[in-house]
């Protein structure tokens, strides 16, 4: 089931899983999409996820059009100069469109997963910043980092000391190897419980 909203800075794109691999693969078809390239894949929840892409990629771009990844793994569309960006999680796919600049997406789900890692990806002043009992800070911080790190597409970069997020988690910054780039972070808590981050690059 696909849902589209459009933002300042970018598009945002998601579909709820809730049909099988046969029945995404036969909506592709349905669409003139060639969906062969799942053939070779035994998940059918990566399988799931891939024809949900496929199918989001058509509706927003209204033809048929070809996903390619960069040797850092990076998503890019062959065809048109776009800056798109992808994650997903459980049974939710999501893809954000920007015209603009590079811009970074992740997901998360509710639970208590996050803050058991926190000290992973959390510096010292801002594991002080996000108590430990909050649930949705911690969660929302999660996902301001790991969309910083996508929308950065550089190798080698440390979540806990390479990007950096204020208290109020509306902006980032990323610092590395002489680079300094900084971020706006738009947050979409998802009714079935996820938390969906955007960042987007402060020019």
């Amino acid at each position: 089931m696909p849902g589209m909203s459009t933002e300042e800075a970018y598009t945002l794109c998601t579909w709820k899983l809730r049909e099988s691999r046969e029945e995404l693969a036969d909506l592709c078809t349905s669409q003139g999409i060639d969906c062969t390239i799942t053939n070779g894949i035994k998940s059918d929840k990566r399988a799931g996820e891939m024809l949900a892409e496929m199918l989001l990629l058509r509706r927003f771009f209204g033809k048929n059009v070809t996903l390619c990844h960069t040797e850092e793994g990076a998503p890019y569309i062959k065809e048109v100069p776009m800056h798109i960006s992808i994650t997903h999680s459980h049974d939710i796919v999501c893809i954000a469109f920007s015209q603009h600049s590079p811009i970074g997406i992740d997901i998360e789900f509710n639970s208590e997963k996050t803050v058991k890692v926190r000290n992973k990806f959390l510096n010292k002043e801002e594991l002080s910043l996000f108590p430990e009992t909050d649930m949705l800070k911690n969660k929302q911080a999660w996902c301001s980092k790991e969309a910083i790190y996508k929308a950065a597409k550089a190798k080698g970069i440390d979540l806990k000391e390479d990007i950096r997020i204020d208290k109020d988690l509306t902006a980032g910054i990323f610092i590395h190897n002489g680079t300094e780039k900084r971020y706006k972070l738009r947050h979409h808590p998802h009714i079935d419980g996820y938390m969906i981050t955007v960042a987007i690059p402060i020019d």
